[in-house]
This record gives structure tokens, sequence and C-alpha cells, in this order.
């Protein structure tokens, strides 16, 4: 359904991290630019994290519930040291 991108960056404010949403290839291109941008700037220890909210779109398992509308769920993958 959509997606959203943080950039952070070791010795940045909290208030100066970029998000992006990233609902198409567009969307992930700024992340990408967003990047290097920081990259050329000397930035350290750039992070991305990745928050995709999808719609389960399959159909109904017998062991889910009876309800028929399909759910949405939040998926963040493991932070990387």
């Amino acid at each position: 359904m959509s997606g959203k991108a943080v950039i952070s960056s070791r010795r940045i404010h909290i208030a100066n991290n970029f998000s992006i949403e990233v609902d198409d290839e567009s969307g992930w291109k700024k992340v990408e630019k967003g990047v290097e941008c920081w990259m050329l700037q000397n930035k350290k220890d750039i992070n991305v994290k990745l928050t995709i909210l999808y719609k389960n779109l399959g159909g109904t398992n017998a062991e889910s519930s009876d309800d028929d509308s399909p759910s949405s769920k939040k998926v963040q993958p493991p932070q990387c040291c």
C-alpha cells in the first residue's frame, strides 16, 4: 500500500532527518539522492530505515479468523549494526 524511508546519520539531530514517502520508483530515487547528498557532505554512519505498509490480498486461511476484510500490517526490517 505504501512505504516510508527515514534517512538519519550519526551526530545529526532527529529533527534534521529526512522522511520520504516511498510509494513508487520515483520515491526510492529521492531516497538514493538523499543518501548520495549526505555522502558528498562526508556524513558518517548514514542509516535508512524503510517501513512498508502492505495489505494481504491472498485467499483466506483455515487458521485465520472469520474476518473477511484484508488486514494491513506494518513491517520494519531488522536494524543492522
